[in-house]
């Protein structure tokens, strides 16, 4: 079972964003991981296309190097307010 995100570019564990096609949002918070489950805060402003969680090439973006990376598989993803 995944507990942590590490970045495979840079090795930092330490601050995450959701990123997908269709937001327009800056990025939206990974807040951490519980059962299996990427937490995301899905707070903030998303485009007319869908909402957030609706958009293609969904990946995770690490703030300290700015590089992205997929999503780890066997993560689901569950979009909830802040924890």
């Amino acid at each position: 079972m995944m507990t942590k995100l590490a970045c495979p570019h840079c090795g930092s564990t330490e601050e995450f964003r959701y990123r997908e096609d269709q937001t327009v949002n800056w990025g939206y918070g990974v807040v951490k991981i519980v059962d299996d489950a990427l937490q995301i805060d899905p707070d903030g402003e998303h485009s007319d296309f869908g909402d957030v969680g609706t958009g293609a090439g969904p990946f995770i973006e690490c703030v300290e190097c700015g590089e992205g990376f997929p999503i780890p598989s066997g993560l689901k993803l569950n979009f909830v307010d802040p924890l």
